[in-house]
Protein backbone atom coordinates (compact mmCIF):
# COMPACT_ATOMS: atom_id res chain seq x y z
CA UNK A 1 0.00 0.00 0.00
CA UNK A 2 2.80 2.41 0.87
CA UNK A 3 4.44 1.60 -2.86
CA UNK A 4 1.33 2.88 -4.35
CA UNK A 5 0.85 5.86 -2.28
CA UNK A 6 4.47 6.79 -3.07
CA UNK A 7 4.10 6.14 -6.75
CA UNK A 8 0.49 8.13 -6.58
CA UNK A 9 2.89 10.95 -4.79
CA UNK A 10 5.44 10.72 -7.58
CA UNK A 11 2.75 10.75 -10.49
CA UNK A 12 1.46 13.59 -8.70
CA UNK A 13 4.69 15.68 -8.41
CA UNK A 14 5.26 14.73 -12.18
CA UNK A 15 1.91 16.31 -12.96
CA UNK A 16 2.52 19.34 -11.11
CA UNK A 17 5.49 19.48 -12.83
CA UNK A 18 4.05 19.28 -16.04
CA UNK A 19 1.43 21.75 -15.21
CA UNK A 20 4.44 24.70 -14.45
CA UNK A 21 6.02 23.43 -17.44
CA UNK A 22 3.31 24.36 -19.52
CA UNK A 23 1.89 27.41 -17.61
CA UNK A 24 5.74 28.74 -18.40
CA UNK A 25 5.24 27.74 -21.97
CA UNK A 26 2.42 29.74 -22.22
CA UNK A 27 3.80 32.67 -20.71
CA UNK A 28 6.89 32.75 -23.11
CA UNK A 29 4.19 32.13 -26.12
CA UNK A 30 1.98 35.33 -24.69
CA UNK A 31 5.05 37.32 -24.78
CA UNK A 32 6.19 36.29 -27.92
CA UNK A 33 2.58 37.23 -29.11
CA UNK A 34 2.57 40.19 -27.62
CA UNK A 35 6.50 41.30 -28.92
CA UNK A 36 5.19 40.18 -32.21
CA UNK A 37 2.14 42.79 -31.54
CA UNK A 38 4.59 45.36 -31.02
CA UNK A 39 6.74 44.71 -33.65
CA UNK A 40 2.94 44.71 -36.73
CA UNK A 41 2.33 48.18 -34.81
CA UNK A 42 5.94 49.48 -35.59
CA UNK A 43 5.70 48.03 -39.68
CA UNK A 44 2.43 49.84 -39.77
CA UNK A 45 3.99 53.12 -38.16
CA UNK A 46 6.68 52.57 -40.95
CA UNK A 47 4.54 52.10 -43.38
CA UNK A 48 2.42 55.08 -42.65
CA UNK A 49 5.66 57.36 -42.24
CA UNK A 50 7.34 55.95 -45.91
CA UNK A 51 3.63 56.73 -47.45
CA UNK A 52 3.68 60.65 -46.44
CA UNK A 53 7.38 60.62 -47.46
CA UNK A 54 6.19 59.51 -51.07
CA UNK A 55 3.64 61.39 -51.18
CA UNK A 56 5.92 64.59 -50.31
CA UNK A 57 8.29 63.58 -53.13
CA UNK A 58 6.02 63.21 -55.48
CA UNK A 59 4.00 66.32 -54.84
CA UNK A 60 7.51 67.70 -54.91
CA UNK A 61 8.87 66.93 -57.99
CA UNK A 62 5.06 67.97 -59.58
CA UNK A 63 5.46 71.13 -58.15
CA UNK A 64 2.32 70.55 -56.39
CA UNK A 65 3.26 70.76 -52.30
CA UNK A 66 0.34 72.70 -51.47
CA UNK A 67 -1.84 69.90 -51.90
CA UNK A 68 -0.99 67.86 -49.29
CA UNK A 69 -3.58 68.16 -46.97
CA UNK A 70 -5.88 66.35 -49.93
CA UNK A 71 -3.97 63.80 -49.14
CA UNK A 72 -4.89 63.41 -45.72
CA UNK A 73 -8.80 62.73 -47.37
CA UNK A 74 -7.18 59.75 -50.30
CA UNK A 75 -4.95 58.20 -47.17
CA UNK A 76 -8.32 56.17 -46.16
CA UNK A 77 -8.61 55.05 -49.22
CA UNK A 78 -6.42 52.09 -50.70
CA UNK A 79 -5.23 54.63 -54.06
CA UNK A 80 -1.41 54.74 -55.21
CA UNK A 81 0.04 57.91 -54.97
CA UNK A 82 0.63 58.47 -58.68
CA UNK A 83 -2.82 58.50 -58.97
CA UNK A 84 -3.74 60.87 -56.18
CA UNK A 85 -0.69 63.12 -58.24
CA UNK A 86 -1.94 62.50 -61.25
CA UNK A 87 -5.91 63.10 -60.22
CA UNK A 88 -4.18 66.74 -58.60
CA UNK A 89 -2.19 67.26 -61.54
CA UNK A 90 -5.37 66.97 -63.93
CA UNK A 91 -7.38 69.16 -61.72
CA UNK A 92 -4.74 71.71 -61.31
CA UNK A 93 -3.99 72.02 -65.12
CA UNK A 94 -8.26 72.47 -65.54
CA UNK A 95 -8.01 75.48 -63.51
CA UNK A 96 -5.08 76.90 -64.86
CA UNK A 97 -6.87 76.41 -68.15
CA UNK A 98 -10.01 78.07 -67.73
CA UNK A 99 -8.17 80.53 -66.23
CA UNK A 100 -5.06 81.23 -68.57
CA UNK A 101 -5.42 84.24 -71.03
CA UNK A 102 -7.07 83.63 -74.36
CA UNK A 103 -6.47 86.49 -76.70
CA UNK A 104 -9.50 87.47 -79.07
CA UNK A 105 -7.31 86.29 -82.08
CA UNK A 106 -7.04 83.02 -81.24
CA UNK A 107 -11.04 82.89 -81.16
CA UNK A 108 -11.00 84.44 -85.10
CA UNK A 109 -8.49 81.48 -86.04
CA UNK A 110 -10.77 78.93 -84.88
CA UNK A 111 -13.24 79.59 -87.15
CA UNK A 112 -9.98 79.15 -90.16
CA UNK A 113 -8.92 75.81 -88.36
CA UNK A 114 -12.85 74.51 -87.98
CA UNK A 115 -13.10 75.11 -91.98
CA UNK A 116 -9.55 73.39 -92.90
CA UNK A 117 -10.74 70.24 -91.04
CA UNK A 118 -14.04 70.27 -92.21
CA UNK A 119 -12.26 70.37 -95.43
CA UNK A 120 -14.31 73.50 -96.57
CA UNK A 121 -11.34 75.49 -98.71
CA UNK A 122 -13.85 78.09 -99.89
CA UNK A 123 -14.32 78.91 -96.65
CA UNK A 124 -11.02 78.77 -95.26
CA UNK A 125 -9.80 80.83 -98.39
CA UNK A 126 -12.77 83.38 -97.52
CA UNK A 127 -11.61 83.81 -93.97
CA UNK A 128 -8.01 84.72 -94.70
CA UNK A 129 -9.10 87.09 -97.25
CA UNK A 130 -11.42 88.97 -95.35
CA UNK A 131 -9.05 89.30 -92.59
CA UNK A 132 -6.25 90.54 -95.62
CA UNK A 133 -9.00 93.38 -96.52
CA UNK A 134 -10.14 94.21 -93.33
CA UNK A 135 -13.62 92.22 -92.72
Amino acid sequence: MEEQTEVTVEEQEVEQTAILQSQSIDESEQSQVDNTNALLEQIEQQKAELRSFQVDNALKEKGLSSFKSIFDVFAKQEVTVEEQVSAIEQAVYAILMEKAYQPKEVAKQQAYEQAINDGDVKGAIGFKLGKFFGK
